[in-house]
């Protein structure tokens, strides 16, 4: 999936590490969200991809979901944010679909987690599943 390396590129950009350049060593704590129609393996894909990078330390998807759960809140927007925020996390990346008549896209944007402003976004065709929910 050519979208990893545009993905882990703007995962350590220094806007969602802090001000400036960092200079330790600590990952980026990292919540990944996907909305309800993103299938599974799309969303599993990407968790063994970026995992393999030290400089991540991705939030555990049964912990972000709980929170969703528990605080009875969407999977989008400020609410997305709000989860990012109560786990601690630096940036947020959230997953989502866009159908177009030729080909359907598998779209991410970074967002901080602390101001909410994006970082950037990509998008890449799709040709697996897609749920219809």
């Amino acid at each position: 999936m050519k979208a990893l390396a545009v993905v882990t590129a703007l995962v350590l950009l220094p806007v969602v590490c802090g001000s400036g350049m960092q200079t330790n060593t600590t990952p980026v704590r990292l919540a990944l969200v996907a909305h309800p129609t993103v299938p599974a393996t799309a969303v599993d894909m990407l968790t063994v991809e970026l995992g393999r990078d030290s400089r991540l330390a991705l939030l555990e998807r049964v912990e972000v979901n709980r929170i969703f759960r528990e605080q009875a809140l969407s999977h989008t927007g400020k609410d997305a944010l709000k989860v990012a925020r109560i786990l601690g996390a630096d940036g947020l990346l959230v997953l989502g679909f866009v159908a177009g008549p030729d080909q359907t896209n598998l779209t991410l944007r970074l967002l901080s987690a602390n101001t909410g402003v994006i970082i950037g976004s990509t998008r890449t065709p799709w040709s697996g599943e897609v749920s219809t929910e």
